[in-house]
């Protein structure tokens, strides 16, 4: 019991080491980037950072407690096992999984998703609502890529954590009992009913994220009348994108494209 929490804690401890250590060879890496275009952009770049920090927090904080919401329920199913076997169950580890898992969702959450973050709360009204569904035009810029980024990463996460609670299981039984595994033995504990809640979320943004694809047939018909209404483009062309707090070079250089665009 000592020895595997030893371990563990030897573990966190190296992760946290390496994890550090990532952040500052990549951090540095971005500054040494951006000095080399111009100081003028430091702050850009000193504000971006601060928005991944943002983004990285609330991302660690919320995969962490699912992953050990989850791993709690996992344990739970497992306690009936060494009860009926008369064993005594060992420290199964939580912590320190979910610790790992929520750093790496984190820093992938982070990277990908905090520039359409900041573009969806910083958002700004184009006046202009298109007649499909009669949304300004502004959501189809700002808001809607952001909200389809996060369906899909929920949906990665959830198909995660099936494998993730499949492979617990799996490696238990194999590590602690004689016996093995199998689906009858799966079905007397919380296994299944863990996974058909995940299956049922899952299919619950998909269907959301259907919805909200199904706006996608706007998108095209605006890009293709570009030329002869020039609604979205000439629209972008006049957002002042520091009134709005967007300090993001990603959005920079979002911004010279659309202009590019619109001198097609």
């Amino acid at each position: 019991m000592k020895k595997r929490l030893k371990k563990r804690v030897i573990f966190v401890i190296l992760f946290i080491i390496a994890f550090a250590i990532y952040s500052y060879i990549d951090i540095r890496g971005q500054y040494l980037q951006i000095l080399g275009i111009g100081e003028r952009y430091v702050d850009i770049f000193k504000h971006n950072l601060e928005q991944k920090v943002y983004v990285f927090i609330i991302s660690f904080l919320l995969i962490y407690i699912l992953t050990y919401i989850t791993t709690l329920f996992i344990k739970r199913g497992l306690k009936k096992f060494f009860q009926e076997e008369k064993k005594e169950m060992p420290k199964l580890p939580n912590k320190s999984i979910s610790l790992a898992f929520a750093t790496i969702a984190g820093i992938l959450f982070s990277k990908f998703i905090t520039e359409k973050a900041i573009l969806a709360f910083n958002k700004t009204s184009f006046e202009q609502a298109e007649p499909i569904f009669n949304l300004d035009i502004g959501y189809y810029v700002f808001q809607k890529p952001f909200f389809e980024a996060l369906l899909y990463s929920f949906i990665i996460i959830m198909v995660i954590m099936c494998i993730y609670i499949t492979a617990y299981y799996i490696l238990c039984f194999h590590k602690f009992f004689e016996q093995g595994i199998n689906m009858e033995t799966l079905k007397k504990n919380t296994f299944l009913k863990q996974i058909i809640v995940n299956a049922f979320l899952i299919i619950i943004a998909i269907s959301l994220l259907a919805i909200i694809m199904a706006q996608d047939v706007v998108v095209g018909k605006f890009t293709r009348n570009k030329e002869r209404n020039g609604i979205i483009w000439s629209r972008l062309d006049g957002c002042n994108y520091k009134k709005m707090g967007i300090y993001n070079i990603c959005s920079i250089y979002n911004y010279m494209c659309y202009k590019s665009i619109n001198k097609m």
